[in-house]
């Protein structure tokens, strides 16, 4: 039983790191990423060289992209630096286990894991970030899965703590409720964290040193609820929400085949 609850949490914790929109404009910019030691947009210079290494199968765009963060280090060590360095290895560590080398993949996502825990005063954002990468390292943990688990739950509790209007948190908060299972206590507020994040923005100031993520997400797991609880109405109402706001986004309009 404690083997199937751990493959259910790192299973559900991994897609959810893969279901990102992939838009012609990120892989535009993809290709033409330059190494400006800069933060700016940072979240997208990050996502598109996770997906040119996909597209041209080579790690190389990522990686480069921790050089440039490791530069931006030197010259303003912080906590914001530290952050994106710690979502790069993440999305390292996605591209290294897609393209099937485990051991790198498990390097990259504790270096992302160590990065964030060095942060001395943790804001919501770092908490959020935490209880997701910690999710997904469940896979490489074996036995210790099981004593890792309940931390995921931990961290998104101190990011809703830290910020109470918080996208990512209540997202944190909810993916890991529905992914885990009934039997384990799980399934019981993920409606109420996700209803909760899909009525904040993703940023309450716009900023494009600062992160933006959770929005899509959190409409594609409440979809995914209703989907599983046979609640087709809220489901497709849910659905056409967000295939509004979100029309080019893949995981989102795959779900339009639930509806026929």
């Amino acid at each position: 039983m404690r083997h199937s609850l751990t493959k259910v949490l790192l299973l559900g914790l991994f897609m959810i790191s893969i279901n990102q929109n992939i838009t012609a404009n990120e892989i535009n910019s993809a290709k033409t990423e330059n190494v400006t030691e800069s933060l700016d947009s940072i979240q997208t210079r990050i996502y598109g060289s996770f997906i040119k290494s996909i597209i041209t199968n080579s790690a190389e765009p990522i990686t480069d992209m921790s050089d440039v963060l490791n530069r931006v280090n030197k010259k303003r060590n912080s906590s914001i630096v530290k952050y994106w360095i710690a979502y790069q290895r993440y999305y390292q560590s996605i591209y290294y286990l897609k393209v099937g080398n485990k051991d790198m993949s498990e390097e990259s996502i504790d270096e992302a894991i160590d990065t964030i825990e060095s942060i001395k005063t943790k804001n919501s954002d770092d908490y959020a970030l935490l209880s997701i990468m910690t999710g997904f390292s469940l896979q490489f943990k074996g036995m210790r899965a099981m004593f890792i688990a309940s931390s995921i739950k931990k961290c998104a509790i101190q990011a809703i703590a830290a910020d109470s209007t918080n996208i990512r948190a209540y997202y944190a908060y909810g993916s890991n409720d529905y992914y885990t299972p009934e039997q384990y206590g799980g399934g019981k507020e993920a409606e109420r964290y996700l209803l909760k994040a899909i009525s904040l923005t993703s940023q309450k100031i716009e900023n494009r040193y600062l992160p933006s993520w959770g929005e899509p997400e959190s409409y594609e797991l409440l979809i995914k609820l209703y989907i599983r609880k046979k609640e087709m109405v809220k489901a497709e109402r849910y659905y056409n929400i967000a295939i509004a706001k979100f029309p080019a986004n893949r995981s989102i309009g795959y779900l339009k085949k639930r509806f026929k």
